[in-house]
């Protein structure tokens, strides 16, 4: 069995750093709350507007007919993204796949 030592040693630890961070990234990803989008938007972006008239942290909030027929739009926050907004109804929605947004589709980009 042979031994490392000097630049061996070395790049071997790197690599196995390496690998570790790459694991804690994944792991700390895997956990990421699905339903974060949904806490913003209605955990301060619709109680701001209700409030305050100030949607903020979104874009904008419509819910003239109600939180259960409204949307926000949400300035997605990342840095390889500098021109995307998220469209998020108000209405809980299980996902894309969901019969109230398939059915919809077209309400959310008709200005009311």
């Amino acid at each position: 069995m042979k031994i490392l030592n000097g630049r061996n040693a070395v790049k071997v630890g790197c690599t196995v750093a390496f690998v570790m961070s790459a694991l804690v990234l994944a792991l700390i990803a895997v956990k990421a709350d699905p339903d974060i989008l949904w806490k913003i938007v209605n955990g301060e972006c619709v109680p701001d507007q209700q409030d305050n008239g100030d949607p903020a942290p979104c874009s904008e909030v419509r819910i003239s007919n109600g939180t259960d027929d409204g949307f926000a739009i949400l300035k997605d926050n990342s840095p390889l993204k500098p021109h995307a907004y998220l469209l998020i109804p108000t209405q809980h929605v299980a996902g894309i796949e969901s019969a109230m947004i398939l059915g919809r589709v077209d309400d959310f980009f008709i200005s009311k």
